[in-house]
């Protein structure tokens, strides 16, 4: 008994259902659907495009229903290709199955090992379908013992770094320099020095060792330990202590108590006379020079052969 109504539609066997159009349907009971429109299938987020993509259109070809499902057998090999669009028989699966149980074998005696190397860390974790993933970085803290960078060369061996470019120099740049920028700088440093002049502490430093033992306005203070802090006063030697105006002090151990002088020698001091008309006490001086009273009631110095006397005008 032939059951259909539907245009184009081949319908062999008994009982048989039929609801689609342009189809086959073989078989005692057998029934149709509507055909389902396949165009590709995608493995591990890779897509694969099919040939001869179906539709409800075109119809379908039924051997059975569903719970009577029915085997086709006795179907020659079609074509295994990309465009092909033959039915395939059970003898090419299980070929294709073969091949990739093989694929497998290799897989597994092949398998693939990441060795963590100096400066490497290495994280196993779980892909989504159950591989091993492998995370490579390198560590934190890295070691090497050369390295090259186009022409420069670090050597952990020696310590230096070599073929660097010389690098700018100005109050903002962070550029590395090299050793030519350096020698330049040196030399330069070494070119404007005084020469001839020096001054010796013996190891010990004192007063004025940073430069700052002149703090009067237009003084200068030469020598260990000495001070100038009177107003246009020099002052020249170890541990002399000026704070008078317009002195001059050449020795050791020189203190002043008047503006206006002059006093040299060794723990020299200057003193005023008491009257222009009064001689002043006799005294007995260590070093060379003492002091006179000029007219102008300025110092000025005599010697008299190591026995020295200080007068008033």
């Amino acid at each position: 008994m032939l059951l259909t109504e539907l245009i184009k539609t081949v319908v062999l066997g008994n009982f048989v259902k039929t609801t689609q159009a342009n189809s086959v349907v073989l078989g005692n009971e057998s029934t149709d659907r509507a055909a389902t429109s396949e165009s590709k299938v995608t493995i591990l987020g890779q897509d694969y495009a099919f040939a001869g993509v179906g539709s409800a259109a075109n119809g379908v070809v039924s051997v059975g229903k569903v719970g009577g499902e029915r085997q086709i057998i006795n179907v020659a090999a079609g074509k295994v290709s990309s465009d092909s669009t033959d039915a395939v028989n059970g003898s090419q699966l299980y070929a294709t199955n073969q091949a990739i149980t093989e694929v497998g074998k290799s897989a597994a005696v092949a398998k693939t090992e990441v060795v963590q190397g100096d400066n490497i860390v290495v994280t196993e974790i779980q892909g989504k379908n159950g591989q091993s993933v492998y995370n490579v970085a390198t560590a934190k803290e890295v070691s090497f013992d050369k390295t090259t960078v186009g022409t420069v060369i670090t050597d952990s061996a020696t310590g230096k770094i070599i073929g660097l470019t010389a690098g700018e120099v100005s109050a903002t740049s962070t550029d590395a320099i090299n050793g030519s920028q350096l020698y330049a700088t040196n030399k330069a440093i070494a070119d404007s020095k005084t020469h001839y002049v020096s001054v010796n502490d013996d190891g010990v430093q004192a007063d004025n060792y940073n430069n700052d033992g002149a703090t009067g306005k237009n003084t200068l203070a030469v020598g260990v330990g000495s001070k100038a802090a009177g107003e246009n006063a020099v002052v020249i030697g170890y541990n002399n202590n000026v704070t008078q105006d317009k002195t001059v002090a050449l020795g050791s151990s020189i203190t002043t108590t008047q503006a206006n002088s002059v006093v040299l020698g060794h723990e020299s001091a200057d003193h005023q006379c008491r009257s222009r008309t009064t001689q002043c006490n006799q005294y007995r001086c260590r070093e060379w020079f003492t002091t006179l009273c000029d007219q102008s009631g300025d110092f000025i110095f005599t010697r008299s052969s190591g026995w020295y006397k200080k007068y008033c005008n």
